[in-house]
């Protein structure tokens, strides 16, 4: 997926030089390696302090490292894998505390239901 980082993201800004055009945060599409998996934290502050004001909504949902042979990072739903979520959804809002956060690539209506629950209580008291 493009952008890669949040740096390859600035310089995407930069070159389209609208200010209008902003980010739609969508971190766990970016975690495409191990660096990042183990030390979600510091990418989720790279994403936060390089592109800050500019986010303007982001995605929520989950990653899972597969347990076979080679990295295999897989997307998954909030809750069913291990990225932080409290602490994205932290930094989140302290750039915009209105920020849009969505909730995706579900397939019927009770999985929404049930990841939505999940967030409630993962979340609780941020919002």
């Amino acid at each position: 997926m493009i952008p890669t980082s949040p740096s390859e993201y600035a310089k995407l800004i930069e070159a389209v030089d609208r200010e209008a055009f902003g980010v739609h945060m969508d971190v766990i599409n970016m975690i495409n390696s191990a660096d990042r998996y183990f030390h979600p934290e510091e990418f989720i502050d790279a994403c936060a302090d390089i592109l800050g004001g500019r986010i303007r909504s982001c995605h929520i949902k989950d990653v899972h490292l597969d347990s076979r042979y080679t990295i295999r990072l897989e997307e998954c739903g909030p809750g069913d894998g291990e990225f932080p979520l409290r602490y994205y959804a932290t930094r989140m809002n302290e750039i915009d505390p209105d920020m849009p956060v969505i909730l995706e690539h579900l397939h019927t209506d009770e999985e929404y239901i049930r990841y939505m629950d999940y967030l409630k209580k993962e979340l609780d008291g941020l919002y």
